[in-house]
């Protein structure tokens, strides 16, 4: 008699963690927005249990628990609503507590996504951890030809100097780490601050007056966003400000490496060949 197939996998993680699995996770937890969005971007949104604080895309994530808060992770919930794997992010989650998870028996799969190839790459981990692999495929062709098209149309052109605010107090922008360099690359422009090897550093107004950006982006998550753009006009003597490329920008489609990355580039690509002629 014919015994039937055993399902197993086995997964590399961005930590280097080796995970096995003897079935296919029913019940996942994610612990981050990009996370919940790639769940999601592949077809397997059904099966996430419990998400990230500011998963909030697509609208189905809004309707359900969430299990963080400011980089706390709610273990106990994660037990109670019997969750059989979790995705975490490794910048934003703190390894105590993906350390707990594990040591509890739930396994985590780490991701750190910092170029712009490993969007796909963890589009087609995920689907074969969720058994999606055919939509996580089309997904990620779909994402490589459009950024593939941006960039044969953009990246060679005149370099522009871009710098991007995403806090006010203290000024932050993304360093040489963030993949927005990348996705600045395929636009022809260049982060004013590439040379920083912090994630998001935190810099002064002096720097960026100094760095003379070409274009100014600013996160439209920030809650004052009216103010900082009027106080970005008293600095006139920098090329952006002189020649009106200040712009407020849908920051999730920026930082977050999901399939919406693609519109993301689209309006930096806009808006850099826009200051270039100036």
């Amino acid at each position: 008699m014919l015994s039937l197939p055993v399902w197993a996998l086995e997964l590399i993680d961005d930590r280097g963690h080796r995970l096995n699995f003897d079935r296919s996770p029913q019940r996942v937890v994610s612990l981050a927005p990009h996370a919940t969005e790639l769940i999601y971007a592949i077809g397997a949104g059904a099966k996430l249990v419990a998400v990230s604080a500011y998963s909030d895309y697509p609208a189905a994530a809004t309707k359900l628990p969430v299990v963080t808060d400011a980089g706390h992770v709610d273990i106990e919930q994660i037990l109670a609503l019997k969750a059989d794997v979790a995705v975490a992010w490794g910048s934003g989650n703190r390894s105590a507590d993906i350390e707990r998870l594990e040591s509890l028996g739930i396994p985590v799969y780490v991701s750190e996504l910092r170029h712009i190839g490993d969007i796909g790459r963890t589009l087609t981990q995920l689907g074969r951890l969720l058994e999606s692999s055919v939509l996580a495929q089309q997904v990620r062709r779909d994402v490589e030809t459009s950024l593939t098209r941006l960039a044969k149309k953009f990246h060679t052109r005149s370099p522009v100097r871009v710098f991007f605010q995403i806090e006010s107090r203290p000024l932050m922008t993304l360093g040489g780490p963030h993949l927005f360099g990348e996705l600045l690359e395929v636009c022809g422009g260049i982060n004013l601050f590439a040379d920083l090897t912090t994630l998001a550093p935190v810099v002064g107004i002096e720097d960026v007056i100094q760095r003379d950006p070409q274009l100014i982006l600013v996160s439209d998550r920030l809650t004052d966003l009216p103010t900082l753009m009027e106080a970005w006009q008293t600095y006139s003597t920098m090329t952006a400000i002189k020649y009106g490329h200040l712009y407020d920008v849908p920051a999730d489609l920026i930082v977050r490496p999901t399939p919406r990355i693609v519109a993301g580039v689209e309006k930096i690509c806009e808006l850099v060949d826009r200051a270039r002629r100036d």
